[in-house]
């Protein structure tokens, strides 16, 4: 493409913002994943183990938990907590997010858990300084 016209880097900063919202997905699957993982430790379910690092895929520990939950209720309760774990892993610095993932089983390397809480740290000044 012509260098002076521009198309290319159009082109480059669409396939940036779609790296960029695939980016934070993967933020909000991981968090999911440390919360479905607590809360089926927390009900005594343990036949959810956690992934290797060299195969773990965000959403993957959500994914699995819902087709071997037991049943239908212990499927919804542990929704029901991993949301509430949600909100609160949301809220955690860095080494908090790493430390819990390490606890339940889940590979998070310290510098995606400082983009995560980064992310997230963001969201909340953003809400905080909204001005109509």
């Amino acid at each position: 493409m012509c260098q002076t016209c521009g198309s290319d880097d159009a082109a480059g900063q669409a396939e940036q913002a779609v790296d960029a919202a695939l980016r934070v997905r993967h933020f909000h699957l991981i968090l999911a994943d440390i919360a479905i993982a607590a809360a089926v430790k927390g009900l005594g379910h343990a036949d959810l183990a956690a992934t290797g690092e060299q195969d773990y895929v965000p959403g993957a520990v959500r994914d699995r938990w819902q087709e071997i939950a037991p049943d239908d209720a212990a499927l919804r309760r542990v929704n029901q907590l991993a949301n509430a774990g949600l909100a609160s892993l949301q809220q955690q610095g860095a080494e908090q997010l790493a430390a819990s993932a390490a606890r339940y089983g889940i590979p998070l390397s310290p510098a995606i858990a400082a983009d995560i809480a980064g992310h997230f740290s963001g969201r909340r000044d953003a809400v905080m300084t909204y001005d109509r």
